[in-house]
């Protein structure tokens, strides 16, 4: 099943996917809609704008312009402030919840090395088994990026492990110093659930928490 979200307008829970909630038929959009479609007012009303007087310009056009930015910020956070909250929900989980007992060597890092004798359809059925699995390992680092703030992709990488893309969300100043500091061959520990793998085997795990 895919990751449920709450509908912006009734609050129930719908699939992240969906463009319309089944259950109050409101559409849902992504923060990039909302940009693209509040853009596109504010745009319009500019070409507009040379079409018209000065003085309706000064007198009309421009307080609608200015209402409408002033609107779509409020939008802009409200979606911000929803996201987060449903983040720290996301994440709260995570903590919570209990260790699925998947080794990242062994058995595992054998079937999705390259090379391997396993089978696709083998690995097929490996694949179906761990996703939406929590796991908390201990891999070494291979790169690290900062995705958004607070927010950070980690390729793991190790001959005798799994190698791993790791969403990871740091929830306080200190874990994201740490995070900052890491260099390729240092040890991380983290928990999170697996939400596939990918074409290059490796195992992609979002989202993730640090474990210090």
């Amino acid at each position: 099943m895919g990751k449920l979200i709450k509908c912006s307008t009734c609050g129930k829970d719908i699939a992240k996917s969906v463009k319309v909630c089944p259950h109050c038929g409101e559409k849902e959009l992504d923060k990039a809609s909302l940009i693209e479609q509040l853009t596109g007012v504010i745009i319009l009303a500019l070409l507009v704008a040379y079409l018209l007087p000065d003085k309706v310009q000064e007198k009309y056009l421009f307080p609608f312009i200015e209402k409408v930015k002033t609107s779509s910020l409020d939008v802009l956070y409200k979606y911000d402030e929803q996201r987060a909250e449903e983040l720290t929900v996301t994440l709260e989980d995570i903590e919570n919840s209990e260790i699925d007992n998947i080794s990242s060597s062994g058995a595992l890092n054998k079937a999705l090395e390259f090379g391997s004798d396993y089978t696709d359809v083998q690995r097929e059925n490996i694949k179906n088994d761990i996703k939406g699995k929590t796991v908390q390992w201990r891999l070494s680092v291979y790169e690290i990026s900062k995705k958004d703030e607070n927010c950070y992709r980690i390729q793991t990488a190790d001959s005798n492990q799994v190698d791993t893309f790791i969403t990871l969300y740091t929830r306080t100043a200190r874990e994201a110093s740490y995070i900052e500091s890491l260099k390729t061959g240092d040890i991380i520990s983290f928990k999170g659930k697996i939400e596939a793998v990918n074409f290059l085997r490796s195992i992609d795990i979002n989202p993730a928490i640090l474990q210090i």
